[in-house]
């Protein structure tokens, strides 16, 4: 998959608009179990795996946000479930978590990213 790729644009400007509170993105990266860039839609899943700051009252927090996406056969389209955010005070413990969240979803196959 690669980032010019038109599936990415939109989840990336999708998600940009769902989750408008996001202030600056570390890093973010679409994972999939195929690294086919014509690949139809149909019964494929993707993870959107992000680090971000969110600032608050009392400072920065560093965050590492999960979202699972995958075709629904009744919506014909795509559909966004499984949110799972952690928070963290400092960035060494945020990347820390975003290495553990990639390497649980090599485990499940998702092993290509939109980065490579």
């Amino acid at each position: 998959m690669r980032r010019d790729d038109p599936i990415i644009e939109t989840w990336a400007k999708m998600s940009g608009d769902v989750w408008g509170f996001i202030k600056s993105c570390t890093m973010q990266e679409i994972l999939s179990k195929t690294v086919d860039p014509d690949a139809p839609l149909q019964g494929q899943e993707f993870y959107d795996l992000r680090l971000f700051e969110e600032p608050n009252q009392l400072g920065t927090r560093h965050c590492v946000r999960q979202t699972h996406t995958k075709w629904s056969d009744s919506n014909f389209d795509v559909i966004w479930e499984g949110e799972e955010v952690d928070y963290f005070w400092t960035l060494d413990e945020a990347k820390t978590r975003y290495a553990e969240r990639k390497a649980a979803l090599a485990f499940e196959g998702f092993i290509y990213s939109d980065m490579d």
